[in-house]
């Protein structure tokens, strides 16, 4: 929106969060903007086929069924023809490792942690795949890498959140992690401030974290 697009343009705004539509949906209406919220699930748009223009799937397609096939042959059947889709993975996450190790410190390797994109989405080659599978043509698919920026206010209430979601097991959280809550935090927190991918801000509590994400641009 900050290209000031044409007034005559209408962007449909798609999510399975009610939360995540209602912020959407509140923004748009502060500032005016031609959009419109719905809840649906990408792999199944209540749509009709060629009807945009542009399509874009942020950092989502990885967290959809059948591997992304379904979402890919949705978003290809909803664009029309000549129309342009841009798409999203991560390439880099860099907490999400940190997430990992402590996970592995604290519990061992053999219980899996159900949350994070499968690290057969870091390959961008993969993405170009499941697009190819769902009618996009090869050669006219895209691939390139961007940086990714979180600004974090304060680091530790940050880890925490993204503890509570990230780091919890497939088999439910026990009272050994309650007990090891703080230190997992604390753990999280050190590795994060010596990584290269975190710059700590002046005021020593927030900072920059820096990711990299796939970008596909697919034109039908």
């Amino acid at each position: 929106m900050a290209t000031s697009p044409p007034a005559s343009i209408t962007i449909h705004a798609t999510d399975m969060d009610p939360t995540m539509l209602a912020n959407c949906a509140s923004l748009a209406s502060s500032k005016n903007w031609p959009i419109t919220t719905s809840s649906m699930p990408a792999q199944a748009l209540a749509f009709a086929s060629n009807t945009f223009t542009h399509s874009l799937t942020n950092l989502l397609i990885f967290h959809t069924p059948n591997d992304g096939l379904d979402c890919a042959s949705e978003i290809y059947r909803t664009l029309k023809p000549d129309g342009v889709a841009i798409l999203t993975t991560f390439k880099e996450i860099p907490h999400q490792e940190v997430i990992k190790s402590v996970h592995r410190k604290l519990r061992g390797p053999d219980i899996p942690l159900p949350h994070g994109m499968p690290d057969h989405w870091y390959q961008a080659e993969h993405l170009k795949s499941v697009l190819v599978k769902g009618g996009f043509e090869s050669d006219k698919i895209i691939l390139s890498a961007s940086d990714v920026f979180t600004q974090v206010t304060d680091l530790r209430p940050w880890v925490q959140i993204l503890w509570s979601y990230v780091g919890a097991p497939a088999s439910g959280w026990t009272r050994k992690d309650e007990k090891d809550w703080d230190k997992a935090v604390d753990m999280i927190v050190e590795e994060l401030e010596k990584s290269e991918t975190y710059e700590r801000k002046k005021d020593g509590k927030g900072g920059v974290l820096k990711m990299l994400a796939n970008v596909a641009v697919a034109r039908k």
